[in-house]
């Protein structure tokens, strides 16, 4: 599971709570005015289960891309190569020529066109399970042209205009850690910050750790 905290463009906080046009207390779900309840949660599940999927396409790409490799080419004959993913700022803004903000991960922003188009120029690097899940790097480098599950995911986050604005998976591995998204939707109207749950073993522990921590987690990290 992951956290999603919101925080509606539209509604300014009257009191320290968000105010409905009845002038009744009411939750931060239902801060969103002027839309569908049901259209608002589909969207923060969207956002949620996002932030798995862009970690782990990132994480292929930071782990695979500049490394020999080695795929099958016969029954006994395996050829040499080097990965190089086509256009991988898309998704990693880290070695742009921007200068870094000391208040966010990203380099600039990232848009969901910008990752769709960085999949349909890599698809061959990724393996997804049939029916979707967790994708993979393919070391054979298959050439495909059906798209895939997560695609769809994605067309439908298109329809609005949806940019992400940080992404931090630098302190995160497949056993757990942090990652976060900070997503803005300026045609909804609303700011959401999405923290992935727990995925793993590291996680697990921290979960049972119920100790008082008073010192930073990355001291050194800290603003």
């Amino acid at each position: 599971s992951s956290s999603v905290v919101t925080r509606n463009a539209g509604i300014a906080p009257k009191n320290g709570f968000y105010s409905a046009p009845n002038r009744q207390a009411i939750s931060p779900l239902n801060a969103a005015r002027e839309e569908n309840l049901d259209v608002f949660i589909r969207d923060m599940l969207k956002i949620s289960s996002f932030v798995y999927a862009f970690r782990n396409i990132r994480n292929i790409v930071k782990t695979n891309d500049g490394k020999p490799k080695k795929k099958k080419t016969g029954l006994f004959r395996r050829e040499e190569y080097t990965v190089k993913f086509d256009t991988p700022a898309l998704v990693l803004t880290q070695k742009g020529a921007q200068e870094e903000d000391d208040n966010k991960f990203f380099k600039y922003t990232v848009t969901p066109d910008a990752i769709k188009l960085f999949i349909e120029k890599n698809r061959k690097w990724f393996s997804e399970p049939e029916g979707g899940g967790d994708w993979t790097f393919d070391e054979s480098a298959s050439e495909k042209t059906d798209p895939f599950v997560l695609e769809s995911s994605i067309k439908d986050v298109m329809q609005d205009n949806l940019k992400i604005v940080d992404y931090d998976d630098e302190f995160s591995t497949n056993d757990g850690g942090l990652v976060y998204a900070v997503v803005v939707n300026l045609t909804r109207k609303w700011v959401a910050v999405v923290f992935r749950g727990t995925v793993g073993s590291s996680d697990i522990a921290t979960d049972q750790n119920f100790n008082f921590d008073y010192d930073s987690f990355f001291d050194s990290e800290y603003i």
